[in-house]
């Protein structure tokens, strides 16, 4: 039996709410030639017997797999092991595809062959309206070059997540073993996961269309902390600041370590925000980030020249200068600001 083109992973834990809408957005593809592979990471909901129900009634179309609960980079990773297809593509549980993106997928393959196709995202049900643009381009589809995405990589946070992406299976496999030493990570291991696949990749192609709904569902730093978190945040963002360096010699860009660097003082301060707001006492927290190895690369000896927002930069001079108590003051008094920003431009 010939493999399909496009085999979709679904990582699920605890999916029931919005399994059935993701499945059916799939389902209702004007495309055909794809396997969904739904691994489900030891849920303790209905997962599995709506993940059953849909494999019954989608035969050979569906494949389901259940395993104790791994994290979300395990489950991922068995699900790029199980698949057949020529090219895979990541789909959170909670989110959904608009009816023509595999069409339009499946199109842009046969016309480029990539090692990895990008397209863009909603923040909308309906797909009206996309997400930011990963790319500044006239075309519906173009071919973007490798220092284009690793700069893109470094300097923000849109190609942090393999979903509202393909990759050539061939090409990613490799890549995806190296990961195992980083397998119970359940922060920044997203993150990981790109920084790995983008290094084996070399041709890239961009699919200027919103074909991926992402829900915004709640969960975040901000509202939870976890020191183990936090230390592998540190680890992946040091990482990042490896991989960085060496791209940046390579392409000959300084633009591809700044990146990194303002990326490194988001992370910070997430953690910083995360401790002040949910640690009685947060100095064991802060001095975890001070004397971490990025902050001292990123902050104490990082470029100078690096355009950072003003909440971070003070409270990354406050942490470098040990001044807890005022930094955990600054911290809940700048999350309260952003708080009331957001609600005011949402309201």
């Amino acid at each position: 039996m010939q493999s399909p083109l496009l085999s979709i992973v679904i990582p699920a834990y605890n999916a029931q709410n919005y399994l059935g809408d993701c499945l059916n957005s799939i389902l209702m593809q004007d495309f055909e030639d794809y396997q969904v592979v739904i691994i489900d990471d030891g849920s303790i909901d209905n997962t599995q017997k709506i993940c059953r129900a849909f494999e019954s009634s989608h035969s050979g179309k569906i494949i389901y797999y259940r395993q104790e609960n791994k994290g979300p980079l395990l489950a991922r990773l068995r699900g790029l092991d199980e698949a057949s297809g020529r090219y895979v593509a990541f789909v959170d549980s909670d989110d959904m595809l608009h009816h023509l993106s595999l069409l339009q997928v499946a199109d842009a393959i046969a016309r480029l062959m990539p090692d990895m196709l990008m397209f863009d995202m909603s923040q909308h049900e309906s797909f009206g309206k996309s997400g930011p643009r990963l790319f500044d381009t006239d075309c519906d589809l173009s071919v973007i070059a490798k220092e284009q995405v690793v700069t893109k990589l470094y300097s923000t946070h849109l190609l942090n997540s393999p979903w509202c992406k393909v990759f050539k299976k061939s090409i990613v496999d490799d890549a995806a073993s190296s990961l195992g030493k980083f397998a119970y990570y359940s922060s920044s291991e997203d993150y990981l996961m790109m920084m790995a696949f983008i290094d084996v990749c070399t041709t890239f192609a961009y699919l200027r269309s919103p074909l991926y709904y992402y829900r915004n569902t709640p969960g975040s730093l901000s509202h939870s902390f976890s020191l183990e978190k936090a230390e592998q945040s540190l680890v992946v963002r040091n990482i990042a600041l490896n991989n960085a360096s060496k791209w940046a010699a390579k392409f000959g860009s300084k633009d591809i370590y700044r990146g990194a660097c303002v990326g490194a003082y988001a992370t910070f301060s997430g953690i910083i925000e995360s401790a002040a707001l949910n640690c009685e006492d947060a100095s064991e927290v802060f001095n975890l980030v001070r004397k971490s190895d990025c902050f001292n690369r990123s902050v104490i000896e990082g470029p100078r020249d690096i355009a950072v927002r003003v909440d971070r930069l003070v409270e990354c001079k406050l942490l470098k200068q040990n001044r807890f108590l005022l930094l955990k003051m600054l911290s809940i008094v700048f999350f309260v600001a952003k708080q009331v920003k957001k609600n005011l431009f949402s309201a």
